[in-house]
């Protein structure tokens, strides 16, 4: 498969997951229980996290940070966030 028959399926897939992912409510209490459960399942596989959840207008409402993470994960984290709002999509895409 080529290169770009790839990233066109990706495309594709991040484009259906936008629009069947949405919440038909969000409140701060979503977040920390969403945030929980994304920092259970890191636990349950081992991994080290960082894990950042922030409402619209940009209060973070849901941080932790793991053993075996750094500040630099966090200030990914940021510039993920800031591309997100800018360009109001997936970072990925």
């Amino acid at each position: 498969m080529s290169n770009e028959k790839n990233a066109e399926d990706v495309v594709n897939i991040l484009n259906m997951q936008e629009e069947i992912l949405q919440f038909e409510h969000f409140t701060n209490e979503d977040a920390i229980e969403l945030g929980n459960i994304m920092l259970n399942e890191a636990k349950s596989r081992g991994l080290s996290a960082v894990i950042s959840i922030k409402r619209s207008n940009g209060a973070t409402v849901f941080q932790a940070m793991m053993d075996g993470t750094t500040p630099d994960n966090l200030e990914w984290i940021e510039r993920k966030f800031n591309t997100v709002q800018r360009v109001e999509t997936s970072s990925l895409l």
